[in-house]
């Protein structure tokens, strides 16, 4: 299970924060698809993830929240200058 990078998590109309992925079997793409999570579930995968990277915030986060960025592909982030 890969995470979409040309695809935004996002909430639905009931709330619940869905993250698309790909799933793959062998290596090879199988489906496209969303893990569909309630919010307490994300915050429960965001505070596992962050204490996983030993970290509360990555300097990559403070890059992408603090300047416009794109995402070209999987670990590959185009950070745009600001003026």
């Amino acid at each position: 299970m890969d995470p979409i990078p040309s695809r935004p998590a996002y909430r639905d109309h009931e709330e619940k924060i869905r993250i698309p992925v790909w799933l793959t079997k062998n290596g090879r793409h199988v489906t496209d698809t969303e893990m569909i999570l309630l919010p307490s579930e994300a915050e429960l995968l965001r505070e596992r993830l962050t204490e996983a990277m030993g970290s509360t915030r990555s300097h990559l986060h403070g890059l992408l929240m603090d300047s416009p960025s794109t995402v070209l592909a999987p670990g590959a982030t185009l950070v745009h200058k600001t003026a």
